[in-house]
């Protein structure tokens, strides 16, 4: 009913029987992009988003396929796929969307409780302190990551604050630009992602 409001024509729902049948053996690895940011601590993870998303866009055939900024190591792995694949088919990223308070929209959001909601606040904070402090004055990549660290809240358990290359994802050792700030965190039994990229003042 949701996406009928919307204007949505049609709503592909296949289940796990139809997508991975029992004699099911093949995936798809995206080398190199898949190694560093939530693929630490998520090895396989990206293999299977990998895999249903070529799934998907060779039974749907779509022109045009629309991905989130907000997991912006999964869009940069689709189009990496697409890429090399030699999939006809349009990658377009769509910005983050982000609650009133700067949170960035997500489903696991429903998860925090009203408390919890003020902690993640300091997530989109840090972010925003780190992009004015590279603009500020000369900073290293450690001090940047220091700074993010000490904007989140005590009780957020971190998973990783990277500063990499938006192209390779690869970490930076010397800041510069444009840059992409990507974390993980932990509010109890809820993990958050959020980013943004710096990118060179015109």
């Amino acid at each position: 009913a949701k996406a009928k409001g919307l204007g949505t024509d049609a709503v592909f729902l296949p289940d796990n029987s139809i997508m991975y049948p029992p004699t099911y053996q093949t995936y798809i690895n995206v080398q190199n992009l898949s190694k560093n940011l939530c693929g630490i601590s998520r090895p396989k993870h990206f293999q299977g988003v990998a895999t249903v998303v070529l799934k998907l866009f060779n039974i749907v055939q779509p022109d045009v396929a629309i991905f989130g900024e907000k997991d912006f190591q999964q869009l940069a792995i689709i189009r990496q796929m697409t890429k090399d694949l030699n999939l006809q088919i349009k990658i377009i990223g769509m910005p983050i969307v982000r609650e009133e308070d700067g949170l960035a929209m997500s489903s696991r959001n429903r998860y925090l409780s009203k408390e919890q909601r003020q902690i993640a606040f300091s997530i989109p904070k840090a972010l925003s302190n780190a992009k004015k402090a590279i603009f500020n004055n000369p900073i290293q990549v450690k001090d940047l990551q220091n700074l993010i660290k000490e904007t989140l809240h005590s009780s957020i358990k971190i998973d990783y604050i990277k500063i990499c290359d938006p192209t390779t994802l690869e970490d930076l050792t010397k800041l510069q630009l444009p840059a992409l700030i990507a974390l993980a965190v932990y509010i109890e039994n809820t993990r958050l992602i959020d980013n943004c990229i710096i990118r060179p003042l015109a």
